[in-house]
C-alpha cells in the first residue's frame, strides 16, 4: 500500500478534488438553502462544469499521458486561482494583496509539499558536487520498487559498482538491511 501511495502521490490532490466535486454534486441534488422567504435548490455554475471537466482531463492525462501531467496541473491550478474553475457550489475567494480562490491555493500548496525536493531543485539549481548533494528520497523509493525482485548478491553488486548513483546504492543497502 505504501509503495502505491509513493508511486501515485501526485494523484492524492486530484482525489481530494474528486471528493469536493462529489460533495458539490450531492449539494445540487439533495440540499436546499433558505433565502428571500423560501427554499431554493443549488444549481451548477459554468465554473463547476469546467472544474469537473478539467478534473476528469487531469486524471486521464495522469494515467495515459503522464509526461504532460505537470503542465495540466499547472493550468488547472492557475484557472482555479482566478475563479474560472470552482470545485464548490459557492465561490470563496481569499484576498492577500491579490484575490484568489481558496481550493486552488491549497491544491498548489499540497503539490508543492508533495514535490518539495524536486521543486527546490528546480528553483535553486542542482548541487555542484555529487558527493555533497543530498540523496533524493523519491529516487531511492523508486529504486526500491525496481530492486524488489533482485537477489542479495545482485544488491551487493549494485552497492559496490561505481557506475550506480548514490540513490541506487542507498536503496540497495536499505533493501539488504531489511532482509537481514
Amino acid at each position: 500500500m505504501k509503495n502505491i501511495l509513493i508511486k501515485h502521490k501526485n494523484l492524492i490532490p486530484l482525489l481530494i478534488l474528486c471528493l469536493f466535486s462529489l460533495y458539490t454534486i450531492y449539494q445540487v441534488f439533495f440540499m436546499q438553502y433558505e433565502a428571500y422567504n423560501g427554499w431554493h435548490s443549488f444549481v451548477f455554475s459554468i465554473e463547476n462544469y469546467l472544474a469537473f471537466a478539467f478534473l476528469i482531463l487531469d486524471i486521464v492525462i495522469y494515467f495515459y499521458f503522464r509526461k504532460y501531467f505537470k503542465y495540466a496541473v499547472v493550468i488547472t491550478v492557475f484557472l482555479g486561482f482566478w475563479g474560472i474553475l470552482n470545485y464548490h457550489i459557492t465561490l470563496t475567494k481569499i484576498t492577500v494583496f491579490i484575490t484568489f480562490e481558496r481550493t486552488s491555493f491549497f491544491l498548489a500548496i499540497t503539490y508543492f509539499l508533495l514535490n518539495r525536493q524536486r521543486a527546490m531543485k528546480k528553483l535553486f539549481g542542482k548541487p555542484i558536487n555529487e558527493e555533497t548533494r543530498i540523496p533524493d528520497q523519491e529516487k531511492i523509493d523508486g529504486f526500491k520498487l525496481k530492486y524488489a525482485n533482485k537477489t542479495s548478491f545482485e544488491l551487493n553488486e549494485i552497492m559496490n559498482d561505481n557506475r550506480f548513483t548514490i540513490e541506487s546504492k542507498i536503496a540497495a543497502k536499505e533493501m539488504l538491511d531489511n532482509r537481514n
